[in-house]
């Protein structure tokens, strides 16, 4: 998914402001979409400029301006085209896993210490979702990928105790 895809279908739900646009993004597809703060304003610009959003400036009293953005006709033509083309292939493009893969490199010790911070890592985030399930009322197909979200969290964290205890195992003496 493109960055302009995913703001184009959080607009077809109603008028926002980008920080209210980058809040969608963190709480509900923070788990299997990653974007900066930054990239946000740039992508709302360029789909300004293409036609897709329209921006209405609304004055506030002792503040900035604020921006609301909301989906033109164009737009919604541009996201339902996306939607029913073809899809790109589902890769995971993940630190953890490159560094991993590449562990013959550091000591038992250092690769022991990524297991177990890329746990703990896993817990917040399935705690995190879980939270969010139990807070935001989502419609048939959200709840599809929070429960994709959900299964993924709590397998990785499977198998990251696995090799921890792999691991573990290949150290004890009675092991050898």
């Amino acid at each position: 998914m493109s960055l302009p895809m995913g703001i184009l279908g959080f607009l077809m739900k109603g008028e926002r402001s980008g920080y209210d646009i980058r809040q969608l993004f963190q709480e509900s597809i923070g788990f299997f979409y990653n974007t900066s703060y930054g990239g946000i304003y740039p992508a709302l610009n360029k789909l300004e400029k293409e036609g897709n959003v329209q921006k209405t400036v609304v004055p506030q009293a002792g503040k900035p301006n604020k921006n609301l953005y909301s989906i033109t006709k164009r737009g919604q033509e541009v996201f339902e085209q996306y939607m029913r083309s073809p899809m790109d292939p589902t890769i995971v493009y993940s630190d953890f896993l490159l560094r991993v893969f590449f562990a013959q490199y550091i000591s038992q010790e250092e690769y022991r210490s990524m297991l177990l911070e890329e746990l703990k890592r896993t817990k917040e985030s399935f705690q995190a979702l879980q939270k969010v399930e139990q807070t935001y009322e989502v419609d048939v197909f959200e709840r599809f990928t929070m429960q994709f979200g959900l299964s993924y969290f709590q397998h990785f964290e499977e198998l990251l105790v696995q090799e921890i205890r792999r691991l573990d195992a290949l150290q004890r003496p009675d092991m050898e």
